[in-house]
């Protein structure tokens, strides 16, 4: 991860998101992650300073919320994963401008019925000292199993 500024991963796979969330606690890195399940799309700036001054949320401190989004069975449609894609860009631009809005939050989309949401995200300084005195582990060493994601 050395040599970039921002990482972004959309691979729709927890154990990918949970050990690169790590690596970039690790590196001191802002993550940027999202996906895309049936008609619901979420991305949230993870390892980041909100405007507020709150201390940084990390993807780890937070899969209690996200864990809503994973019930999902149905696939997705290609609009879906591109429309999202472009609401990430933008808001990792205006990341990158200063603009606030990605850091710290959790953002939603129900393509169905065309509703947004957006969240706080929240800080377990415990969970964050936990992985820095662990270090960076396998997924097999997390306890995870890494699949083919079938349906996309």
């Amino acid at each position: 991860m050395q040599g970039f500024d921002l990482v972004v991963d959309c691979s729709q796979n927890f154990a990918t998101h949970l050990i690169v969330n790590d690596a970039c606690i690790l590196e001191n890195k802002p993550f940027v992650m999202g996906e895309v399940h049936n008609w619901t799309a979420w991305w949230g700036g993870f390892n980041m300073l909100p405007a507020s001054g709150a201390p940084a949320a990390s993807y780890r401190c937070n899969t209690f919320l996200l864990d809503d989004f994973r019930n999902f069975d149905a696939g997705a449609m290609g609009a879906t994963h591109g429309a999202t894609a472009l609401l990430m860009v933008n808001e990792i631009i205006k990341y990158q401008a200063g603009v606030p809005g990605l850091a710290g939050k959790l953002h939603t989309f129900n393509y169905l019925h065309h509703q947004f949401d957006v969240r706080d995200l929240h800080s377990d300084a415990s969970k964050i000292q936990g992985v820095k005195d662990q270090g960076l582990l396998s997924a097999e060493d997390y306890g995870l199993e890494i699949v083919p994601d079938v349906e996309d």
